[in-house]
Formats: C-alpha cells, structure tokens, sequence
C-alpha cells in the first residue's frame, strides 16, 4: 500500500479583502467547514491522477447540501469571499502531500463567480504561485448548472479562464441541457460524465449507448474521460470497458479530510481489473512497439528550444507537448511557429524569445487520444474517424506514452 506522506507547510492566510459582515461570516464558517479529498485514479492502474476537494460540514451550518450553503451565500453577496476562503483551504491542505507536484488538485468553480469579473482567476494564480504549483497542478472544473453558455459574457469568461491556465475540466457531463454547447467552446482537456449516466450502467443498454458514444467523442478530440460516482464493481467493469481513463466514487475511496488516510496507489482497483474474468487482452505490447518515445516538447518550454527541435530534426512537422506533470496536452506545429518567423515583429520577438515563452500554448493544438490499454480496434476506429490526422497521443497511467503515427497503421 503506497500511502500518502503529510509534509508540514507554513501557515497561510487567504488574503482576502472582506467587509466587516462578511468578515463575520467567514469567521462562523472557518472553524466548521472543512476540506476534504477524493481520490481520482487511473482505471487500469489505481495510480493516483489527482485529487478532487470537496467542501464538508455544511449540515453543522444548518444546510442540507454544498450546493444549498453556495445559494445561500450568493443570495447574502458573500459567495466570492466564501469560495476564495475554501479554495484556499484546498491549496494548503493539498501543498502538505509528498510527491503533490506530480497531481492534479481538483477544484470545483462556482459558475456566478466565473462570469462576476476576472478576480476568480486573479485570486487563483495568486495562490498557485504562493504554494509553489504550476498550471499543470491545476484542474479547474466547470459546469453548465448556471447555464455558462447561455449567458452574456459566460464563454468569453471561461476562455480567459482557459488561457490563463492552459486547461479547464468540465465537470458533470450529461447532466445539463447545454452540455454539447460548453463541451465545443471549452475544448477541456478532461471530462467527468455525470453520475446519472454511470449509475446501474450494468443493467442499462440505453446509457451503454450514450457512454460509448461519449468516450469516442471525448478522445477524438484530444480529452480523457473520469467515470465519476463509481460505487460498484459492475459500474467500474462497464466503464472500463467501454473505455474511460479515470475513475472516481465510492469503488475507489470515499472523500477524506484526514490526508493521513490518503493513498498514492489504490490496489482494490488494480485487483478488480485482475479478476474480471470478462475482460478481453489489450493490445499493449503491440501498440508499445509502434510508439514514437521521442522526448515530447514542454509546455514551459523556452520557444527557442523549440525552434533547435526542428531544426536538428528537420523530417518532423510537429512534436506532441506535455505539461509539467507529463499530461499530454496536444501537437505544436512548424507551420504554426513560421507565422512568427515572417509575421512584421518576428525578428524582434526571436532576438526577445522571453516574451514569446508564455505564450507557447497558443500555438498547440488538440490531437486525439487513447489509452495504450485500449484495444487495436479502438485505436483504429480514432484513425478512421479523422482520416486527415496525423496520429493519436498514446496515454500510460495518466502520463504521455507515446505517439501513434497515422502512417504505421
């Protein structure tokens, strides 16, 4: 059992501007609520991807439910303070995790907050910067409940988040009438299916159906899919089959606000997959032998370095780019980088290549991708789907595997 360390940080406060009401507000709340973790895990694997924070103790308030204390505070105008509080409380907890900087923290965003101004995405880079995390550390999840997409100023709001932040997860899949909508304009680069459709997905053919046809959708373009609220072997064997990366629920581990309990590697996981019986051989060795392992370009990376890749390697049009933490986040392309070359201030910009490095991620593109566990048929059916791509991302435990040319199949 591959358990989590708690690593002693140095207090911080929120540095929050608060009214005096509000200050009053935070201070009833502060010493109830709590932060508590759920584990997110590889679905082959058990390997810890990250882990969600999710607010606990709202019944000692007097709320039924999260969501019922979030109303509550919108409706009192203290729901911006509130979620500054909580989010902090998250970033602390989740900082004293050894081996942190290798996950995701998972952090839910309240919709009004999102469209109410860029402050939201201020406070958090503020404390990603503070805790010493990058963007990669991030999964910033969103979701239709306040109809982003149909609001004045919703989209736009949540593309300055993206920028911002290189990724956003959408959360809740299949459960609002508008997900289509915030899937296309967000692009995430996760997607965590609604519970509705996990549940008794055993003994279901009409949500076997939906979710076969949302992973395919989801891979083709360039997100890896969570089955979220998994809380029996029959629902994880039925996710895992029909394809999807992650997996979060009750199968792997309730929500904890003790970090001790935390694990790094959750072996009931890996012991379902070995005793499903019903499983079919994946092809792994097979697709292992066709990967191109060439070291992928970084998101961080200086443009620069870029440049010298494909310029030592004159045969490549393009290389796959990863984040910080090894998750693949799509192709760069030379055609992308020559615009700069002969745009009218590309001459400055190489002699000043600080200025461009931040901006890296505007020239990666989404690309396909699979799981090296999946089987052959599936990978080709992503190839035939997209006849003009030039492969697919090849994932291994949540982290960059590979490419699969298009070419080589």
């Amino acid at each position: 059992m591959n358990q989590v360390v708690v690593s002693p940080v140095a207090p911080s406060s929120s540095g929050l501007d608060l009214s005096s009401t509000s200050m009053m507000a935070l201070v009833r709340y502060a010493g109830v609520l709590d932060i508590a973790f759920q584990p997110i895990v590889d679905i082959h694997t058990g390997r810890v991807f990250g882990f969600e924070a999710l607010t606990r103790n709202v019944q000692a308030l007097g709320f039924s439910s999260p969501t019922e204390f979030f109303d509550r505070c919108y409706d009192d105008g203290q729901l911006a303070q509130v979620e500054e509080y909580l989010i902090t409380q998250a970033f602390d907890k989740f900082v004293r995790i050894e081996g942190h900087k290798t996950l995701k923290l998972f952090v839910n965003l309240d919709g009004r907050n999102i469209m109410a101004g860029p402050k939201l995405g201020l406070v958090i880079a503020a404390l990603r910067d503070r805790y010493g995390l990058t963007n990669a550390n991030l999964a910033l999840e969103v979701s239709e409940r306040h109809a982003l997409s149909e609001t004045e100023g919703g989209v736009p709001a949540l593309l300055n988040l993206r920028t911002q932040f290189g990724a956003l997860t959408l959360d809740d899949f299949g459960s609002g009438h508008a997900n289509l909508q915030l899937f296309y304009h967000v692009e995430p680069s996760i997607l965590k299916l609604d519970r509705f459709i996990i549940s008794s997905i055993g003994s279901d053919p009409k949500k076997v159906v939906f979710l076969q046809h949302i992973v395919r959708m989801a891979h083709l373009l360039g997100s890896l899919v969570v089955a979220e609220g998994v809380e029996t072997p029959q629902e994880y064997y039925v996710c895992r089959e029909l394809g999807c990366d992650l997996v979060q629920g009750y199968a792997v581990a309730r929500p904890m606000t003790a970090l001790s309990s935390l694990e790094l590697s959750y072996a009931n996981i890996a012991a379902l997959r070995n005793e499903d019986r019903r499983k079919v051989e994946s092809d792994v060795n097979l697709i292992m032998g066709q990967l191109d392992t060439g070291a992928p370009i970084r998101i961080n990376q200086d443009i620069m370095e870029v440049f010298e890749r494909f310029k030592v390697d004159r045969e490549r049009t393009f290389f796959p780019v990863v984040d910080q933490v090894g998750f693949p986040v799509g192709l760069i392309h030379e055609r992308d980088l020559k615009v700069i070359v002969y745009s009218m201030y590309g001459r400055e910009l190489l002699r000043n290549p600080r200025r461009m490095t931040a901006s890296l991620a505007a020239f990666v593109k989404p690309c396909s991708v699979a799981n090296v566990n999946a089987s052959t048929e599936k990978i080709l059916e992503i190839f035939s789907s997209l006849p003009e791509s030039e492969g697919v991302l090849i994932v291994k435990e949540s982290q960059y595997g590979g490419f699969l040319h298009a070419r080589l199949t």
